[in-house]
């Protein structure tokens, strides 16, 4: 099977989901459901779930097989740019790279180089 593509912001509150609860997450999901009132993450996907009708066979087929979601490549190049900020490791500052890169496109993307 293929993995699931979800839009940016749902894959995102699935990631942080999965870190905080397990795969087994959505045994819960009354209690997923009444967390959302102070958690945006749990509301973004409670909300994912009311759009498909109370479906979350989708959301279950993610956390099992895997989950890719849909970027413009403005929020992708700031996905990277940002998991250079956070690595452990220093291969040089590589998110000099990319504003440089941009730089040198005269593109700028909000949240890197604007």
């Amino acid at each position: 099977m293929k993995k699931v593509k979800l839009p940016a912001d749902v894959a995102k509150a699935l990631n942080y989901t999965l870190n905080k609860r397990g795969k087994g997450w959505t045994r819960n999901i009354p209690g997923l459901s009444n967390a959302a009132k102070n958690n945006k993450q749990y509301a973004t996907i409670i909300n994912f779930m009311k759009e498909k009708k109370g479906n979350y066979e989708i959301l279950q087929t993610a956390t099992v097989i895997g989950f890719e979601y849909n970027a413009t490549p403005e929020e992708r190049l700031r996905d990277y740019y940002n998991s250079l900020e956070k690595a452990d490791y220093h291969i040089g500052d590589l998110s000099n790279v990319v504003v440089e890169v941009l730089s040198i496109l005269g593109k700028e993307v909000e949240g890197i180089n604007c």
